[in-house]
């Protein structure tokens, strides 16, 4: 293992390299650089149980079994509507990895205590907490149904599908908007704060600094406002295309222009003005 972790901060070079490097040459690097740290996840965790499905795999540690085949079950239900959605179908079966408490999972990420999230995608792999650290309820039925529609599975397999489509070649808000609309139309959930009455952020501040950014909840608002002004305006086919023209190598601005028509700063101007007579779509 010791030797892996040698070998990963060996690519340290070549993703700085990849960071001033643009279209299909950074998004191949990309690729490469996300497998070799998914393969070194899995390694880390290649001790853990395993139950698999038809389009997943959870690795979850021991006594967690009941929890795991939640997990792979409440995925696979996800599995066909999202990858539909995003005209996403992987040749391989997407690995989720089980942890027990927060403090396992925020250990594998590198975060601090203070962190609370119940999923993550990281390097091609969906990071999930078990099920029963975060949910309360006083039977199997209410606990699964609670899962299905407040856990992180549809979320995180919509950031995984546009991870892989766009070659990582991404905004964090457009990825985070496209995850919440999916979330949202399949299970209802939504994140709550952010009021979109307020000053917003403007779309190169959001590129820029999206988790430096000190109104999360605004931003994650934002985000999803502005997803679901796509969908509205343009349809579901136009955020598909535009999720590939990022995957040809496409910045962002160009990718929308390419699909509406409008440069950069005309589409945000238009999703403000549109945003202003549907306000009350995101009170």
């Amino acid at each position: 293992m010791s030797g892996f972790v040698l070998f990963l901060l060996a690519l340290v070079p070549l993703f700085l390299f990849m960071l001033k490097t643009s279209g299909v040459a950074r998004a191949c690097g990309y690729r490469v650089v996300r497998e070799v740290f998914k393969t070194y996840v899995l390694m880390s965790a290649w001790r853990l149980d395993s139950v698999a499905g038809e389009h997943f795999y959870v690795r979850f540690p021991s006594g967690k079994r009941s929890e795991a085949e939640l997990v792979l079950k409440t995925a696979e239900r996800f599995y066909h509507p999202v990858t539909g959605d995003l005209n996403f179908y992987p040749s391989f079966k997407i690995p989720i990895v089980l942890y027990s408490n927060k403090e396992d999972l925020n250990r594998s990420l590198g975060w601090g205590s203070g962190e609370s999230a119940v999923g993550i995608y990281w390097a091609g792999v969906i990071k999930v907490l078990s099920p029963g650290a975060w949910i309360s309820a006083p039977d199997d039925d209410l606990r699964k149904e609670i899962f299905v529609t407040n856990g992180p599975v549809a979320h995180e397999l919509a950031h995984l599908a546009v991870d892989y489509l766009s070659g990582g070649n991404y905004p964090r808000w457009f990825t985070e908007g496209v995850a919440q609309y999916e979330e949202f139309k399949y299970t209802g959930f939504r994140f709550k704060g952010g009021n979109l009455r307020r000053s917003l952020y403007s779309f190169a501040r959001m590129s820029r600094d999206f988790d430096l950014l000190p109104d999360q909840s605004l931003a994650y608002q934002e985000s999803f406002a502005v997803v679901c002004y796509i969908v509205a305006v343009y349809g579901e086919d136009s955020l598909r295309a535009i999720v590939e023209n990022l995957g040809k190598g496409m910045e962002m601005g160009q990718a929308v222009k390419d699909v509406t028509g409008l440069d950069f700063e005309t589409f945000e101007w238009e999703w403000r003005k549109w945003l202003e007579k549907n306000i009350e779509l995101f009170s």
